[in-house]
């Protein structure tokens, strides 16, 4: 073995010890750019990363399942197809779901809340295809479907209000483009839950500028503790929140925020849950957020109004049953919660000026090059890569 093999040979065992380990490493750290991806940036993603490793080095069926596991995780707005089938388009005109773990039924199979229907997702090759039907009586029970109606019109009414690509429009001249969805589903995550059903509202908008060079994504999920039987013992609500904002003109800064919230009268119980609520912003990484699957009892936030005003996570109906009333409450309550989380993000970017967002560009760690979005300079090549790892 000649002095060059010999070098070549402890630069791979340094690696790992093999060319394989080293394809697996640049395999994983192409589908770890794919599934992190900004909002409105996979495919640039996806066609650098093609620039990281040799043709056969992932295949097209990994990076798929990739992409599905990663795409429930996060947020998917489905935006159905037109044009496809004469179901497809009438539903094109009316809907827009959210596919969420909270609302799947079986693998490719998710509740659509506002129609009551259930979505079949399949694929054939770029196109989308979706089938529809009638969802099971026992996907939305009776006992809590009003409180259920209610809560999704209002937080519709909500993200329209708050969302609307007419208010984006005011910051910038040119066109946004925006989806939005909300669902809210009632059926039972558990038996031991069974006389307490909780209702679960998962927010997802999605809205970005390419042309300016922006995105962000904002996905919120919520849950509501509360009796359906006696709504007047109040309501505990738990959720999380994280914003994905990504902008790449003056500087290539992915900032990625995450919000637990829970009710101090649920810690102070001494129920398991989420100790603290916590703001996360980092630079190309993400955040997390958790929730206690453990369902407090409702009828501990009832003591007095005065206790659950000072407690936003803990709201006291009065005497009212009436969904509609309570159902105002609850989105009343996700909004001044989303509305600090808000005001935090742009005191956020307010405190830090260009030169501190410049500093915070987007590296490439396979190669330690940084991230240059014209395409046309980044000529690295997959032999390239190769001569680095074992120069």
């Amino acid at each position: 073995m000649n002095s060059e093999e010999e070098k070549s040979a402890e630069a791979r065992s340094a690696k790992g010890g093999s060319d394989s380990d080293g394809s697996n490493a640049r395999k994983a750290a192409a589908l770890f750019f794919m599934t992190n991806a900004p909002p409105g940036a996979l495919r640039e993603v996806m066609e650098n990363c093609e620039l990281l490793m040799d043709a056969s080095a992932v295949s097209s069926r990994s990076l798929a399942e990739a992409l599905e596991q990663s795409a429930e995780e996060q947020r998917l707005i489905l935006a159905l197809p037109s044009g496809t089938s004469s179901q497809q388009s009438a539903l094109a005109t009316q809907l827009q779901a959210v596919l969420s773990p909270s609302g799947r039924i079986a693998k490719s199979t998710y509740l659509c809340s506002s129609t009551k229907q259930v979505l079949t997702i399949s694929a054939s090759g770029s196109d989308l295809n979706v089938s529809a039907s009638p969802a099971a009586a026992d996907a939305f029970p009776a006992q809590v479907e009003s409180f259920r109606a209610a809560l999704q019109a209002e937080l519709t009414d909500y993200v329209k209000r708050c969302f609307a690509c007419g208010a984006l429009r005011q910051l910038l001249s040119l066109p946004v483009s925006l989806q939005q969805a909300v669902s809210v589903l009632s059926h039972a995550a558990a038996p031991s839950e069974a006389s307490q059903p909780p209702l679960r509202a998962i927010l997802a908008v999605h809205a970005e500028n390419t042309s300016s060079c922006w995105a962000c994504d904002w996905k919120s999920e919520w849950r509501f503790v509360f009796d359906p039987l006696d709504a007047k013992t109040g309501v505990f609500l738990e959720g999380e929140a994280r914003v994905r904002c990504y902008l790449h003109e003056d500087a290539s800064v992915q900032a990625n925020f995450s919000r637990s919230f829970a009710s101090e009268r649920r810690k102070n119980a001494g129920i398991e849950g989420d100790q603290e609520e916590t703001l996360q912003a980092e630079s190309g990484s993400s955040g997390s957020a958790s929730s206690s699957s453990v369902n407090p009892s409702p009828t501990a936030c009832s003591s007095s109004e005065a206790a659950a005003s000072s407690d936003p996570c803990c709201i006291a109906a009065g005497n009212s049953n009436s969904p509609a009333a309570l159902a105002r409450q609850m989105a009343e309550a996700v909004e001044r919660l989303e509305a600090q989380l808000q005001q935090e993000i742009q005191d956020f970017f307010a405190r830090r000026a260009l030169r501190v967002s410049k500093v915070l560009r987007r590296v490439l760690p396979v190669h330690g090059k940084p991230f240059d979005w014209r395409q046309q300079s980044l000529q690295l090549k997959p032999q390239q890569l190769a001569t680095n790892e074992t120069a």
